[in-house]
């Protein structure tokens, strides 16, 4: 799964095409860990650091917006 706004759906090989979750906070606490592949500047961190049990954050974009915690690691 993925959360993305500006990408719709994405088509990988194999004929598997994935398809933009939502981000809300049901969602959000249904996973496992949460992955920050990119740091957008429109995207709302907090509410991702609020309400994901584990976010794995490879861009710093929670530290960038002062929001790391306990349930933060960046690589």
């Amino acid at each position: 799964d993925y959360g993305l706004g500006h990408v719709a759906s994405i088509r990988l090989a194999g004929d598997h095409t994935l398809t933009t979750q939502p981000i809300d906070a049901e969602s959000l606490a249904g996973y496992d860990a949460v992955v920050i592949a990119t740091d957008h500047t429109d995207f709302d961190y907090k509410h991702v650091t609020t309400h994901a049990s584990l976010i794995v954050d490879t861009r710093n974009a929670t530290g960038k917006a002062d929001l790391l915690g306990p349930n933060v690691v960046r690589l």
